[in-house]
């Protein structure tokens, strides 16, 4: 048992924790990703945009050879998220897909897809 001093101690304490927390709550904001997807193939490009998020990470359903443009290759594992974070800009070819073939763009502020 505790005196009504040290109960009355223990309320404000939390009283100013239940503040702080709302406080903390009221000021975060809850990111959405962006999700988007996007046909590729070897003549039909998509050019990596994080849409003003922190990152950016490529799924695709099948594992496709990607082309970046004037940089060489990269290989997008089926079910796999690839960080594409670096490549902002880029143009994208799905090398060897004559038909398109879809790619799953999540633009996130997140550190993992």
């Amino acid at each position: 048992m505790c005196s009504d001093e040290q109960h009355k101690e223990k309320m404000e304490a939390l009283a100013r924790i239940e503040k702080a927390l709302g406080d903390i709550r009221q000021n975060t904001a809850i990111d959405t990703p962006i999700d988007q997807i996007y046909m590729v193939s070897a003549t039909t490009p998509y050019t990596i945009d994080a849409k003003g998020k922190r990152h950016l990470f490529l799924w695709s359903a099948t594992t496709l050879t990607l082309t970046l443009e004037d940089l060489g290759q990269i290989t997008l594992t089926q079910y796999v998220w690839l960080n594409a974070t670096f490549m902002q800009g880029l143009r994208v070819f799905a090398s060897g897909q004559t038909a398109n073939a879809a790619i799953l763009a999540r633009c996130t502020n997140d550190d993992a897809a």
